[in-house]
C-alpha cells in the first residue's frame, strides 16, 4: 500500500487563510471600531480633557471671588480676558490656562476649540459640532440677588422712595413661630427698584432685625443715607457702591469702624473721565464748567462769580489744566452725565431721537414732541425759557438728564 504524504491541501490552506482573515477583521474591529479599544482610549481622553478644561476654569472663577474684594462686583469674564486665558470671542486659551498643551482645544474658529458662551463651557471639535460640557459658575458680580419679598418701602412727602428690611412681626405665625424670618442672611443685594418704584434712600436702622449681616451692596440709585441707617450691623465687613458720585461722607454710621466701603465704578469713570477730556480746548472745558455749575450765563458772568483764572494763578496750576483737575474732581461734573448717557445706550442720539426716547418711552405720549408741547400750552420759545430756568444750557442737556439719569434705560 502506498503511504500517504503529509501536508496541507489547497483547500486547508484557504480556510486557514479565511479564518485568519476573520480573527484579524474582529480584532481590527475591537480596537478600532465604533465600540473599540482605540476608540473607547481617545473618547476617553477627550472626556480627561474636558474635565481638565472645565475644572481649571471653575476655580479660576472661583480664585477671582475669593483673591480679593475688588473682585467682589467684577465681571468675571473681563478678568478672564485680562488674564490672556480667553480671547474676545471666549475662546480659551488652553496653554496659558493650564501652563501645558493638551490633545484637543488647539485650533481655531470653531474647529477643536474651548469657548465659553452664557456661563458655559463648550467645546467643538473637528467638524464644528459643539457640545455643552457645564457651567463654569457665576461670571457676574458673584452675588445672589436678595429676596425681594424681604423689603418694604415707603414714601416721604416729596415722593422719595426709602427702603428697608422687614421687621421680624411681618414673618412671624402663629404655628410656625419666626422660623421664616430671614434674619441671618449675610448679604443684602439692594434693588433699584421694588414694585415699580424707584429707590431713592436707605431706610433708618435698615438692618436693625439683621445683626449677621456682613455684606451690603447699594445700587446707584440711592443717593441719601440717614445717619443711623447701619445701627445695629453689627457684623457688618463690606459696603459695596454702585454709585461712583455718591460720597458716603463718613457713614457707615452706627457699624464698627473697619467697614471697607468699594466704589464699584470709580476707576472706569477717571479712565472714561480722561479721555473725555483729552482732546478738549479751552473754550470746550469752559463750556463743561457752565454745565457742571447749572450756569446759563456766559463764561465771563461766570467768572465774576468765581475766577478760575485767578485760582489757577495762584495755584500755579496751567489754567486748562485746572480746568480738567475741577472736572474730573467734581462730584456735579457733566462727566458724569456723558459717562451714564454712555453707559446706558444714549452715546451718539441726536436731539429728534431724544426727543422721540422722550415721548414714545418716557411718557408714554402717541404724537411727536411737538405735539406735546402743544399740548401742554408750550412753544418752543417757553420750553427753552422752562429748562434754562432749571439751570440746563441745551435741550439736548435737559434731555439727557431726564432719560439716562432719572428715568435710566428708558
Amino acid at each position: 500500500m502506498k503511504k500517504r504524504e503529509n501536508g496541507i491541501t489547497l483547500i486547508a490552506l484557504v480556510v486557514t487563510i479565511v479564518v485568519l482573515l476573520i480573527l484579524a477583521g474582529v480584532s481590527i474591529s475591537m480596537l478600532t471600531g465604533e465600540n473599540g479599544i482605540i476608540t473607547q482610549a481617545n473618547e476617553a481622553n477627550l472626556n480627561n480633557n474636558h474635565g481638565t478644561v472645565l475644572e481649571a476654569l471653575r476655580l479660576k472663577v472661583m480664585e477671582y471671588f475669593t483673591k480679593d474684594e475688588e473682585n467682589l462686583m467684577e465681571d468675571k469674564l473681563i478678568l478672564l480676558k485680562n488674564d490672556g486665558i480667553i480671547d474676545e470671542n471666549g475662546i480659551v486659551n488652553i496653554q496659558k490656562l493650564l501652563e501645558k498643551r493638551l490633545s484637543t482645544g488647539n485650533g481655531s474658529g470653531k474647529k477643536d476649540v474651548y469657548i465659553i458662551k452664557e456661563n458655559h463651557l463648550y467645546y467643538y471639535d473637528e467638524n464644528e459640532e459643539g457640545i455643552d460640557l457645564g457651567n463654569i459658575g457665576d461670571l457676574g458680580n458673584g452675588f445672589q440677588e436678595t429676596d425681594s419679598s424681604y423689603f418694604e418701602i415707603t414714601k416721604d412727602n416729596n415722593n422719595n422712595v426709602a427702603i428697608n428690611l422687614k421687621n421680624y412681626g411681618d414673618y412671624y405665625l402663629e404655628e410656625a413661630g419666626f422660623e421664616n424670618w430671614p434674619h441671618k442672611l449675610e448679604e443684602i443685594i439692594i434693588p433699584e427698584t421694588l414694585n415699580g418704584e424707584k429707590i431713592t434712600q436707605l431706610g433708618e436702622a435698615f438692618c436693625r432685625n439683621y445683626p449677621y449681616v456682613k455684606l451690603i451692596y447699594i445700587p446707584e440709585t440711592i443717593t441719601v443715607i440717614p445717619s443711623n441707617a447701619f445701627e445695629g450691623c453689627y457684623n457688618l465687613e463690606t459696603i459695596i457702591v454702585d454709585n461712583y458720585r455718591f460720597n458716603m461722607n463718613g457713614a457707615p454710621w452706627g457699624a464698627k469702624d473697619n467697614v471697607k466701603v468699594i466704589y464699584k465704578d470709580e476707576e472706569g469713570y477717571q479712565e472714561f473721565a480722561v479721555t473725555y477730556l483729552e482732546d478738549k480746548n479751552q473754550e470746550e472745558l469752559e463750556e463743561l464748567i457752565l454745565k457742571s455749575k447749572g450756569f446759563v450765563g456766559t463764561y465771563d458772568e461766570f467768572l465774576q462769580e468765581r475766577n478760575l483764572i485767578q485760582e489757577a494763578e495762584e495755584k500755579q496750576i496751567e489754567y486748562i489744566e485746572y480746568l480738567k483737575e475741577i472736572l474730573i474732581n467734581d462730584n456735579n461734573s457733566w462727566i458724569n452725565v456723558e459717562y451714564l448717557v454712555l453707559k446706558r445706550g444714549g452715546e451718539g442720539k441726536t436731539i429728534e431721537e431724544l426727543e422721540q426716547i422722550y415721548t414714545e418711552k418716557l411718557i408714554g405720549f402717541p404724537g411727536s414732541f411737538d405735539d406735546f408741547l402743544t399740548q401742554e400750552g408750550m412753544t418752543r420759545e417757553d420750553f427753552e425759557n422752562a429748562i434754562k430756568g432749571m439751570g440746563f444750557r441745551t435741550e439736548e442737556d435737559f434731555l439727557k438728564v431726564l432719560i439716562y439719569i432719572y428715568a435710566y434705560n428708558p
